[in-house]
């Protein structure tokens, strides 16, 4: 999103701290800074989905595997491991990606 310098009037974005072009410091809002919190919160929950649902994907099929090649394999058992293991990996990687999304914001910003 882009913000409008109360001194310049130029353009800049709100990841920034201050204006680039004349160096006054932005004015924050505390209501946008909750909404920017959630929508970073938001990116990173995203990312972390998609990464921790491929993960546990590949570990399912993992166990699947040593679960045929060395135990008894119990009809049934395939679709629940992969429905187990995913929705960890989705649920831990939403987390897990939106909390580092915040984490390495904050970090930026000091």
């Amino acid at each position: 999103m882009k913000l409008t310098c109360y001194q310049c009037r130029n353009t800049f974005s709100d990841e920034e701290p201050f204006c680039p072009h004349c160096g006054a410091i932005r004015k924050e809002n505390s209501a946008q800074a909750g909404v920017r919190l959630v929508q970073r919160f938001a990116k990173g929950a995203i990312i972390g989905t998609v990464i921790g649902g491929g993960v546990m994907l590949i570990v399912s099929i993992l166990v699947i595997t040593y679960m045929y090649l060395f135990k008894d394999l119990a009809a049934g058992f395939v679709w629940d491991t992969i429905k187990i293991y995913g929705g960890i990996g989705l649920i831990s990687g939403a987390i897990i990606g939106g909390l580092a999304k915040i984490v390495r914001q904050l970090v930026k910003e000091e």
